[in-house]
């Protein structure tokens, strides 16, 4: 394969669906972004307009973008970068920042491991950086930092939260913010399916169409990595595909059904906006960021530098997943609601309705969100060098 290239911005998208994807070629075309890359000793088509080169593009960085605009053509919603790279020279400037901020824009989610340069400062990857990413530092099962988990600056970027970093796999590779970023891509790719989903059945009583609405699409997670190979792919697929009960009829029909939602969303729609209270429930990046940072544990991991808002841990009683169980008015606020601090009297509703109404969903409703948004979830993966 070439090693030097140029990569080229131009006025208009060349790539199509029909163009093939080999850097060996010497050429690349991109489908869904103005780019064109090539070895140094050729040039894009003379039809085109050049808006900028750079010169001796970085080959690493060329593949991810190669594996971006790959994912990009296939749908992926949530991206996972579980990558290293060197800072760039090129840095703002770049057309990897670029392609990330545009898509991050386009509601896409982007989840970059923090990397494992630590334990000194200064060390983050120079994706983790970027703005609008979810950026992941890495921790032992209980939430201690990990000394190879890159650090960012207090006065700069850090990683947006910490979570565990262990391999989960058979013949485990050291622990690393690789494992990290994927434990919370798997929960983006979750959240994405689930908030849409929500915020259709609040649509569906708001404007008094039929309830439940149908299921909201799932989400299509894409892993880019290095060290891939069918073999594993195939095994990966097959344990995710079984690492959670599938329910049982009694639990798909509380979901079919939901009445106790039904006057959940009702009594929230009636007592909250008539007071002030304003929610906004979506599926952006800005929306789950949100919710990570919030049920983030900073007492556990405290090290703003390594673990940002804090360790976030997925499973067991205290994560993510459990408690979505325990989604009550109050909290429904903290992740949806208005940012400013609550006077007293709207604390004491959450409070009351807490008490009257409880978690919008019981457990076997969670157990059958995670079958058909998580284990169900389509994922691609790209080898990118």
């Amino acid at each position: 394969m070439k090693k030097t290239w140029n990569l080229y911005e131009l006025s208009k998208i060349i790539g199509t669906t029909e163009t093939p994807y080999h850097l060996s070629d010497g050429v690349f075309f991109f489908r869904n972004f103005p780019f064109y890359a090539c070895s140094v000793d050729s040039k894009p088509p003379p039809s085109t307009k050049i808006i900028n080169t750079w010169e001796d593009y970085d080959i690493s960085r060329l593949a991810i973008l190669g594996g971006i605009d790959w994912a990009t053509s296939e749908s992926a919603h949530v991206y996972q970068l579980s990558l290293h790279l060197l800072s760039s020279h090129y840095k703002k400037n770049d057309p990897l920042n670029s392609v990330i901020l545009k898509l991050v824009k386009r509601n896409k989610i982007f989840v970059v491991a923090a990397g494992n340069g630590g334990p000194n400062q200064g060390t983050l990857n120079d994706l983790a950086c970027i703005r609008g990413v979810i950026s992941v530092g890495a921790t032992t099962p209980k939430g201690k930092l990990l000394k190879t988990s890159s650090r960012g600056n207090p006065d700069g970027c850090f990683p947006t939260l910490a979570c565990e970093g262990t391999d989960p796999w058979p013949d485990p590779f050291p622990p690393g913010t690789s494992f990290a970023a994927a434990r919370i891509a798997e929960v983006c790719v979750f959240l994405r399916s689930v908030f849409a989903w929500l915020a259709s059945e609040f649509y569906s009583r708001k404007n008094q169409t039929p309830f439940p609405p149908g299921m909201a699409e799932r989400s299509r997670l894409a892993i880019l990595d290095t060290s891939f190979n069918k073999e594993e792919i195939v095994a990966r697929q097959n344990a995710t595909g079984t690492t959670l009960a599938v329910v049982d009829g009694e639990s798909y029909l509380e979901y079919a059904f939901g009445f106790h939602r039904s006057n959940w969303i009702d009594t929230i729609l009636e007592k909250l906006p008539p007071i002030g209270m304003h929610f906004q429930i979506d599926n952006s990046p800005e929306s789950i960021r949100r919710v990570l940072q919030e049920e983030a544990d900073s007492s556990i991991c405290s090290d703003i530098t390594g673990c940002g808002a804090g360790f976030l841990p997925v499973s067991g009683q205290n994560g993510i997943f459990t408690k979505l169980t325990k989604l009550t008015p109050s909290r429904f606020y903290k992740w949806f609601g208005d940012i400013s601090p609550l006077p007293n009297d709207q604390r004491y509703l959450l409070d009351e309705l807490d008490h009257e109404l409880g978690p919008i969903w019981n457990a076997e409703t969670v157990q059958f969100l995670l079958w058909e948004y998580l284990n169900r979830a389509y994922r691609i993966y790209a080898r990118v060098f």
